[in-house]
């Protein structure tokens, strides 16, 4: 098993994790343990960290195994820790709101 980088489980009804390891980030249930998102760092091509009145966002924006552009996100009061989690792997970070 990979180092863990960072971890949180969601922030509402606690089903699952949100996990950073040094080759990977992955969305996976609590109870099942399965992994209902698995994006290997290579193919991200930026995370944000965003801020507006009511909520705190991390923005994964990510190319899937066929090539398509995706985007990704969740919530989360520890958005600017995941940031600099994110910017310690070597992925790209920005803060539009900063």
């Amino acid at each position: 098993m990979s180092t863990i980088i960072m971890q949180e489980v969601w922030p509402r009804r606690q089903i699952g994790i949100y996990r950073l390891t040094p080759d990977q980030f992955t969305v996976s249930l609590i109870v099942t343990k399965w992994v209902i998102l698995r994006i290997p760092l290579g193919r991200i091509r930026e995370i944000q960290v965003l801020k507006n009145i009511i909520n705190r966002e991390v923005a994964i924006s990510y190319y899937n195994e066929y090539d398509h552009f995706k985007l990704y996100s969740f919530y989360t009061s520890h958005y600017l820790e995941w940031g600099d989690a994110f910017r310690n792997v070597g992925v790209r970070v920005s803060h539009p709101d900063a």
